[in-house]
């Protein structure tokens, strides 16, 4: 029997539906998602799929097999938790790569929390975060990867701004260089703005 390696979730926002039925329909997806190898989700698909792993007791698979996770969208915010959550239920994922294609207002959520993850302590070796700004939670989410991914190999930060605000960013970050990942190749790449 043939299995699916490669899913890519994009879906458009119910209309009419009820929380049950995207929610029932997020089950079957991810049911039939949970072998997989790679997965590459829209941060509006993420947001569904994390409002189902966070509901106790409604869905307790993991994605064992799962290697390489591609997340796009504008905008960041409340969906922070939803990566990190993400995270949590792949145990070896090894490959990360976020994608925000363009930088829209974003709410905080405030800083993550220290937590032990099973991919970010023994799997995951590379993170590329495309198209990051200044935004609070887009600094939090480059701080937390490399300080809690302990094989981390190479990391990847393509950024909106200059160089000298990447500087600015870095120092708000209390961040000077390679201290943060001693054992990551760490490439900082301004965007369009600089």
């Amino acid at each position: 029997m043939l299995s699916l390696e490669e899913a890519f979730i994009c879906l458009s926002p119910a209309r009419g539906q009820s929380e049950e039925e995207v929610e029932s329909f997020m089950y079957n997806i991810a049911i039939g998602i949970c072998k997989i190898k790679v997965l590459k989700v829209s941060i509006g698909s993420l947001w569904d799929l994390y409002c189902l792993l966070t509901r106790p007791g409604c869905f307790s698979y993991s994605f064992n097999d799962l290697k390489y996770l591609k997340i796009r969208g504008t905008e960041l915010g409340e969906h922070l938790q939803g990566i990190i959550c993400l995270l949590k239920i792949s145990p070896n994922l090894e490959n990360l790569f976020i994608d925000f294609e363009e930088v829209l207002e974003s709410s905080d959520f405030g800083p993550l929390q220290d937590e032990n993850i099973t991919c970010l302590t023994y799997h995951l070796k590379v993170v590329q975060i495309n198209y990051v700004d200044d935004i609070e939670n887009h600094l939090e989410l480059v701080r937390f990867l490399p300080q809690n991914a302990h094989v981390l190999e190479k990391m990847v930060v393509v950024w909106q701004k200059s160089i000298e605000e990447i500087r600015e960013a870095m120092e708000e970050l209390e961040w000077e260089g390679g201290e943060l990942i001693s054992c990551a190749t760490y490439d900082i790449t301004p965007g369009l703005g600089g």
